[in-house]
């Protein structure tokens, strides 16, 4: 059965999301039950599970290396943050907190500065080096809703005296250990690598917890909207990753991605913002949609892209 999972691509990851995201959308509660499953199966684990692979992620990452990491997925990451910080500015600026065509400012800049890490693993994993998949932790920072929480303090406080960087520490620390024990011993490299392979089936698992099927087509026209720009605006990205730093543009494609995790965004930005609480409803859903059709639909297409480029594949 396993054989059969792995041909399809990605398929680790995405059957058990789709799985869980279709249980989820039939019997929310059927976790719940407390204990041990409630735990594992819930998914009130996708934060301990995105920390492993982070500090998994760090152990691979050579500090002697570190600036070819740097080099070779810094400015994707760089110009990812910095781009999508500059459209959610200018289209509230334009538009305001009310948007047009149904997408409101918290909604836009809750999915356009969103990245889903945990694709970007797989690409990594699958067709990339030791190195790029040491890269997990920095794009990490991009699942977390980092950038909505500083545009905000930004707009609203005045400057950027308001801004919390806790939740930049708190990738930044497992990822920083990791690398510690990797460097310090390659026995903890061996030890702990081939656990990101093995966990990636919960991740998916416990990120579909939670997404509701309905909810998501009941965004409508407006999601899909919004999934058509962040898409067109994104593969710029490609261009990037192919042009400029001489990749074949399959780490570019994977950033074209949503996570789940940013669902959360519009609800605690508002907690922070009141002024925007009546948008959370509507950007949830919106933003539930996007991540939803990317996380599902990128991989494909990557794996699709790679059999034509003879690509050659880990098979996770």
């Amino acid at each position: 059965m396993l054989a059969k999972i792995r041909r399809i691509p990605a398929g680790t990851f995405l059957v058990p999301l789709i799985l869980s995201m279709i249980t989820y959308t039939i019997w929310p509660d059927l976790f719940m039950i407390g204990g041990l499953t409630q735990a594992l199966f819930s998914g009130q684990s996708v934060g301990f599970i995105a920390a492993i692979l982070t500090f998994f992620s760090g152990t691979l990452i050579d500090v002697k290396q570190l600036g070819n990491l740097i080099k070779r997925q810094g400015l994707l990451f760089l110009y990812k943050a910095v781009f999508s910080m500059l459209l959610a500015w200018g289209y509230i600026l334009l538009f305001g907190q009310e948007g047009i065509l149904g997408i409101s400012g918290l909604a836009f800049a809750s999915t356009i500065t969103s990245v889903n890490t945990a694709i970007y693993l797989l690409t990594a994993k699958s067709y990339g080096t030791k190195l790029d998949t040491g890269a997990y932790g920095l794009f990490g920072i991009l699942s977390l809703p980092v950038l909505p929480i500083i545009l905000y303090s930004l707009l609203y406080s005045g400057g950027g005296s308001a801004i919390d960087l806790t939740p930049v520490f708190s990738i930044l620390i497992p990822l920083i250990l990791g690398v510690i024990l990797g460097n310090l011993d390659e026995d903890f490299t061996e030890l702990f690598a081939p656990g990101i392979s093995a966990i990636l089936p919960f991740l998916g698992w416990n990120v579909g917890q939670g997404v509701n099927l309905i909810e998501a087509i009941r965004s409508g026209l407006p999601g899909l909207l919004l999934t058509a720009f962040f898409i067109l605006t994104m593969s710029t990205l490609i261009i990037l990753d192919k042009n400029i730093l001489k990749n074949d543009g399959l780490y570019g494609m994977a950033l074209m991605t949503v996570a789940g995790l940013s669902t959360s965004s519009p609800a605690i930005v508002a907690a922070t913002f009141p002024q925007v609480e009546q948008y959370v409803s509507g950007a949830t859903t919106q933003v539930l949609l996007v991540s939803v059709l990317t996380s599902v639909g990128m991989p494909i297409i990557i794996a699709r892209v790679a059999r034509r480029m003879n690509k050659k594949t880990n098979r996770l």
